[in-house]
């Protein structure tokens, strides 16, 4: 009873690991939430302090930026005594007021203070700091929290104070860090809460805890006490079972039949003498648990054959009941199999060599052979494939039926040994291959066909039209066993994939791969034989006016028209593509004189462009902008050609568009002088080599000045200055217009706070400006640098500004107005 005893000691485990295990989960679901809530709160305050960090910035960067970053070489008492120290103290001090940023520190790139709220601090080096390091490194805010005993914030020492401590770098254009700022947060009272709450939570999870505890104590208990019953029952049994397997093993050993018992993991579990015996095993393979792979990998070492392979016996030994085993000696092994409900089965292995190998091994191969035969039948007249075998003497010997469906034999025709040319010879005197019907003409396709090696393959075409690949398969007697599959509705897709590869699916005409392939076959041919090439591209004027007003239905029907007009005025060897859009291209190979017959069909197409096209009962007029180029004269790159009519395009769209351009020269050279010219005015806004003069505003009533109209103005280093209309129409049709309006704004609101409070200044706002999303940011970002030119600056708009986009301008112009920081004159 004692040894009993000491087998089921359940409850005593399960309370000491289960309290062991609760304790552990508790304390990990109160750290995993402290840390969960902890994180929380530090990318709040995080996101607090990056955004107060970078509104700083913005406001002083303009004024201290140059002295934050030349700041480099001086001492801390230098650094103390300097006045823009001491200015930019009180600007920082000013714009903290009221806020949670209790310190507020700036570092160089190299780790060196420049300031800090608290003075003391100023010149001492942080670049071993861990936060700064990272910061420096990433290029990303980094933060962490911690809890000070007393602390110097802004304006007073502040004593047990849980912080936010955030680094965020301040990058300049080029996204390089310029400067990293500290601020500290305040976060004492969202701790104090975070304790609270911590506190509470983990009391209710050690209350919840303990409940499941104590609620499986007593199931692991109760379980106990049944264990014990069925111990008890289950030894009281033993004595009954032991006896039972005695008689059991009695029983077989001297049976005549080999035995085996195998469990549901093909493990052996109990076998006989008489089985050893029979396959003559080693003791050591009969023992209980030997895997079955391991029995019949050493059988068929000693050549025992099965009719099936060994890896097909493991496979499918638990389904065969009944087997025969043929030993190395020659012995017959009939081999009887009963399955169990567990999986496993029960097998008997009796020696019949004597009485029934010669019936048994004929009767299991006439079988065998009459399931072959049956499923070779129906797999042949069911397959989709005609299937047809000949002999070494090329004499039929086995078709199926869709093979005598395909080529439309008559029924009963086909015959075991016909033989292939007799069959060849029919099929082209009837008319079903394709070939004369004459004696001469059956001969030469019966020879032809007769020449084809036993591995080929080759495509027939029938009569009705359909393809049918026949494909010969050597054997290894001589023969060929041929499949006929009819491939005609998959030469069709094929054809259909080909072309819309090559086609604009809208106008069935060729898509930019396939103008772009037949291109550069031009040009090749113009380099080596100095063929004439004419290389044009269109664009559609007033297309997208005919999309807004009758919808993109119309405007695909009018594509389609348009196709059709451009075919007719062109020779079928020109080559007419769409190459998306409205945009269309012509290839013109040949020709007396290239420049005159391109001339003669540029108005051609435009003539027959500006007719009205009529979109269900809709008149549209439009109209087509041609640009050219000509190889060789122009030189013969397929790349190179299109961008030089793309080019003249340009230029003809440039003009008044609905005309055409032959590529000159000056063309290439006005784009490189615009590319040049843009450059400088990109350096000349990152240099700022910009200026802003103010034209002073007469108050008629009073006589009085009121205001001034800032006028930009750049100041060349060499040129000296230069007016705004020699540099504004470049800046609006590069893009430039917008960087440059948003300085020009940004500044006029600096100069502005420094003026009287009844004066204002109005700013031009541009187009391109308008039209970017990011004006209402930049006017916002200005008023939080620049507050006290809330009522001092007016943007003007003009009326030519309006009707280009009225409709999108003018929802530009409420949002600003909305916003009541800015006037707007219109």
């Amino acid at each position: 009873m004692a040894s009993r005893d000491s087998q089921f000691r359940l409850l005593r485990t399960f309370s000491v690991t289960s309290a062991v295990l609760s304790l552990l989960l508790t304390v990990g679901v109160v750290v995993f939430n402290d840390q969960h809530q902890t994180t929380t709160l530090l990318r709040r305050a995080e996101k607090e302090n990056v955004s107060l960090a970078r509104a700083f910035a913005n406001a002083i960067w303009p004024r201290y930026g140059q002295y934050l970053s030349s700041a480099r070489n001086i001492s801390g008492d230098g650094l103390r005594a300097l006045p823009e120290t001491t200015a930019l103290d009180q600007e920082l001090r000013r714009l903290a007021n009221d806020l949670q940023v209790l310190k507020v520190k700036i570092y160089n790139p190299e780790g060196l203070t420049l300031y800090s709220s608290d003075r003391a601090q100023i010149g001492q080096d942080y670049s071993g700091n861990k936060g700064f390091r990272a910061t420096l490194r990433t290029g990303e805010p980094s933060s962490q929290t911690s809890r000070r005993q007393t602390f110097q914030a802004f304006s007073k020492k502040r004593t047990k104070v849980d912080l936010a401590e955030t680094y965020v770098p301040i990058l300049d254009g080029a996204g390089t860090v310029v400067s990293i700022f500290e601020l500290y947060g305040d976060i004492t009272p969202d701790v104090a809460a975070l304790r609270s709450s911590l506190q509470s939570t983990a009391a209710t999870i050690v209350a919840v805890a303990a409940g499941i505890y104590f609620a499986f104590l007593l199931i692991v208990w109760r379980g106990e006490l049944s264990i014990r019953k069925q111990a008890s029952e289950i030894l009281a049994s033993r004595v009954e079972v032991l006896a039972a397997n005695a008689r059991l093993e009695a029983s077989l050993a001297n049976m005549p039949q080999g035995l085996c018992l195998f469990d549901a993991n093909k493990c052996l579990v109990v076998s006989n003498d008489r089985f050893r015996e029979i396959y003559n095993l080693p003791a050591e393979l009969v023992a209980p648990g030997t895997p079955l792979e391991a029995l019949l990998q050493y059988q068929f070492r000693q050549g025992v054959t099965t009719q099936l392979s060994l890896e097909d016996n493991l496979k499918e030994m638990q389904g065969l009941l009944r087997q025969t085993a043929v030993t190395s000696e020659g012995r017959t092994i009939s081999i009887r199999r009963s399955p169990l409900s567990d999986g496993g089965w029960v097998a008997t292995h009796e020696d019949v060599t004597e009485d029934r190998q010669r019936e048994k091994l004929f009767a299991d191969k006439a079988a065998e052979l009459e399931l072959i035969n049956s499923r070779f039948d129906a797999a042949l007249n069911y397959m989709h494939h005609g299937i047809s075998m000949f002999d070494d003497e090329k004499r039929l010997v086995v078709w199926n039926a869709r093979y005598a469906e395909m080529f439309g034999f008559p029924p009963d025709y086909l015959e075991v040994g016909m033989h292939v040319n007799e069959i060849a010879a029919d099929l082209v005197a009837w008319g079903v291959l394709k070939g004369g019907q004459n004696k001469a003409s059956v001969e030469l396709k019966v020879a032809a066909m007769d020449e084809l090696a036993l591995d080929s393959s080759w495509v027939e075409k029938l009569s009705d039209g359909r393809s049918i690949l026949l494909s010969r398969q050597p054997m290894g007697y001589g023969g060929w066993l041929a499949t006929s599959e009819d491939i005609t509705e998959r030469l069709r897709a094929e054809a259909e994939f080909v072309r819309l590869a090559h086609n604009d699916p809208l106008t069935s005409l060729a898509n930019r791969a396939a103008f772009g392939v037949r291109l550069e076959e031009a040009c090749k041919r113009a380099n080596r034989y100095g063929t004439p090439v004419t290389v044009m591209v269109l664009d559609l004027d007033k297309f997208k006016h005919v999309n807004d007003t009758l919808g993109h239905p119309a405007g695909d029907k009018l594509l389609v028209e348009v196709a059709h007009r451009l075919r007719t005025t062109l020779r079928e060897t020109d080559i007419l593509a769409r190459l998306g859009g409205d945009e269309f291209a012509i290839i013109q190979e040949g020709g007396d004189s290239q420049h005159e017959g391109a001339v003669a069909l540029a108005l051609r197409i435009i003539q027959s462009i500006t007719e009205p096209f009529d979109l269900d009962g809709n008149e549209a007029k439009i109209g087509t902008s041609i640009g050219m180029a000509l190889a060789p004269e122009h030189g013969v790159d397929p790349a190179d050609l299109l961008k030089k009519a793309d080019l003249a395009l340009y230029e003809v769209k440039s003009a008044g568009r609905n005309d055409f351009r032959i590529f000159q020269q000056s063309m290439l050279e006005a784009v490189h002088s615009q590319h040049s010219s843009e450059l400088l005015l990109r350096r000349a806004i990152e240099r700022e080599e910009l200026e802003l003069h103010y034209q002073p505003m007469i108050d008629v009533r009073t006589n009085k000045v009121c205001g001034a109209e800032a006028l930009v103005r750049w100041r060349h280093p060499e040129k000296g200055l230069i007016g705004p209309d020699q540099f504004i129409p470049l800046a609006e049709s590069t893009g430039l217009i917008v960087p440059l309006g948003n300085w020009v704004l940004q500044q006029a609101c600096s100069d502005a706070v420094t003026w009287p409070a009844h004066s204002k200044v109005a700013v031009n706002v541009s187009a391109g400006q308008l039209k970017d999303a990011n004006l209402f940011d930049v006017i916002l970002c200005t008023l939080v640098e620049k507050p006290g030119c809330r009522r001092s600056v007016e943007l003007e708009i003009t009326e030519t500004v309006l009707t280009a986009d009225q409709e999108r301008h003018l929802a530009s112009i409420r949002t600003i107005e909305e916003s009541r920081d800015f006037s707007c004159n219109r």
